[in-house]
């Protein structure tokens, strides 16, 4: 972010226009000259009016014009790569309460960019830790306590980053570990170790019952390859007794063809002796001459 210039009426200052050039700009001016209006103004053009502190003036009326002008401002400044200007003029009861941010030149409005965060948007802190590094009023640095700027210190100390605090994230780390063990509020922690010990032993029941399962597969196969066998075994004595019923008829039938050739030869013989025999009986029949 880069100011470029300022336009005023704002105290002392009526319309008044500080232009800024590069790097560090000094402002030499005798008192009462308004060093401190512009410093007053650039805050209020960031974060608002500050509100009364004790007994202190509050800004609205601290820094109401002197001409009796309404009170504005407008702010020219470089931002994002692109020439923004941010204006503040009177709304309602608050003299500095109306707010435009737009693209110089354009009227486009800057998206984003609202009167309570331009701040914080365009210059990356918040008020606090702006007054108490970039902005130190007349009468010197403010003391009061701050939260935010000891949460950035510390977190630049411990992350070398701002915006990242290892206190904070150690924090909500352990409020997150409390709640988590909490066992008066059942915490998830409680319920996910019990959850946990539930699983366990329901897994512990499916590893047994995948171990019974697995032996009675086991058991199966070897039953199955047994069955197997014994109807090879049964198949095989059935042929080996079909081929010896076989055999047995076989050796029957020769036995009864060979007593059939025998038979035939005793026929034969028979045949032939009573051819004989007949042949013989006729001369022996014959008469005595």
């Amino acid at each position: 972010m880069i100011l470029r210039s300022m336009t005023a009426t704002f105290g002392g200052l009526d319309r008044a226009t500080l232009t800024l050039g590069e790097g560090l700009n000094l402002l030499e001016l005798p008192n009462e000259a308004g060093k401190s209006t512009w410093c007053a103004f650039l805050r209020a053009m960031f974060y608002g009016l500050e509100s009364r502190k004790g007994g202190a003036l509050s800004e609205r009326n601290r820094y109401l014009p002197w001409s009796g002008a309404a009170m504005s401002g407008s702010l020219d400044l470089l931002w994002q790569g692109r020439e923004v200007t941010l204006r503040r003029f009177p709304k309602g009861s608050d003299p500095f309460g109306g707010f435009q941010a737009v693209y110089t030149g354009t009227e486009e409005p800057v998206p984003g960019l609202t009167a309570q965060n331009v701040g914080e948007r365009v210059l990356g802190v918040t008020k606090e830790v702006f007054q108490r590094t970039c902005f130190l009023p007349q009468g010197g640095l403010w003391v009061d306590a701050s939260g935010d700027l000891e949460r950035r210190v510390a977190a630049l100390a411990s992350s070398g980053e701002e915006d990242v605090s290892y206190s904070d994230a150690e924090g909500r780390l352990r409020d997150w570990r409390n709640r988590l063990q909490s066992n008066r509020a059942v915490g998830a922690l409680p319920r996910l170790r019990e959850r946990r010990a539930q699983l366990q032993e329901r897994r512990r029941e499916l590893l047994e019952a995948r171990g019974r399962a697995l032996r009675a597969q086991e058991e199966l196969e070897a039953r199955s390859a047994e069955l197997a066998q014994a109807e090879a075994d049964l198949a095989l004595h059935a042929r080996w007794e079909e081929l010896l019923q076989l055999a047995r008829r076989r050796q029957s039938y020769e036995d009864a063809a060979r007593r059939l050739a025998r038979a035939e030869e005793a026929l034969d013989r028979a045949r032939a002796d009573a051819q004989t025999a007949q042949a013989a009986l006729p001369a022996a029949a014959s008469p005595l001459p």
